[in-house]
């Protein structure tokens, strides 16, 4: 039987893939396993990003909602917006149909809370947005823990480190 080719800078040993000692794909030296698995960290960095930008919102929008205020009602509007798209620019027009997101007798009452205090959102908007946004945030948890696990395989393939590799 032809014996089967083994891609650049491996060898197979038997039926296994090994890399060529010293070679270019060979991560055995300290340096080498942690040039890959900084690489492997990058490229998990970049790909939870957006997920860890929800999450860091929730907890803006969770500390807010502890302490209803005028400056916190501005506060969990921004960051309930920001966990939509956290990597767009809250405009105005969004902020106000965020704040008017309720129905016609809360929108006289947050109408006369501003009057009287300043506040935005009345209890109940409030606990929407918290509600909303802990549903936001636990999807974002469970892309991140799917994606470190994913990585975590491929960082054990590569003879890294599972957590030095996925970060």
């Amino acid at each position: 039987p032809k014996q089967r080719e083994a891609p650049q800078g491996y060898n197979y040993v038997g039926d296994t893939l090994a890399p060529i000692p010293g070679g270019p794909a060979d991560n055995t030296s300290p340096q080498g396993l942690a040039t890959g698995e900084q690489g492997l960290r990058k490229e998990v960095a970049n790909i939870l990003k957006q997920d860890q930008s929800i999450l860091s919102m929730y907890r803006n929008v969770q500390a807010t909602a502890r302490n209803p205020s005028a400056a916190g009602d501005l506060s969990m509007i921004f960051a309930f917006m920001k966990m939509l798209d956290p990597g767009s620019v809250v405009r105005e027009q969004e902020f106000a149909n965020a704040q008017n997101a309720a129905g016609v007798p809360d929108r006289v009452r947050n109408a006369y809370n501003r009057l009287i205090d300043g506040e935005r959102l009345n209890p109940s908007q409030r606990a929407d947005f918290l509600g909303q946004a802990r549903q936001l945030a636990s999807e974002a948890e469970s892309r991140i823990t799917a994606a470190t696990r994913q990585y975590q395989g491929i960082a054990r393939q590569y003879g890294y480190d599972p957590v030095r590799g996925t970060g």
